[in-house]
């Protein structure tokens, strides 16, 4: 999840969703090949996946959708402003 992340940052997240969707592993290994593919600097992409940068922010994102009663990927949310 901190490889999703650190795509937000340097903005090939729907690159990256569309490659791990269609992926036969999920390996680091095999992330680090899909990042390379989509022209995401490397070291900085090995960095997203062993500083644990996002852990925070991925933990409190599954926390919360643990709590709306997600229990899967394929999701859909509607969202509403108060």
């Amino acid at each position: 999840m901190h490889d999703v992340a650190g795509t937000v940052e340097r903005g090939k997240f729907w690159e990256y969703h569309d490659q791990l969707f269609s992926a036969s592993s999920l390996e680091r290994v095999a992330r680090l090949d899909y990042a390379r593919t989509l022209k995401i600097d490397e070291k900085r992409f090995d960095s997203c996946l062993t500083s644990q940068k996002y852990k925070a922010e991925v933990q409190q994102d599954l926390q919360e959708g643990t709590q709306a009663g997600v229990s899967g990927t394929q999701v859909s949310l509607s969202m509403e402003s108060r």
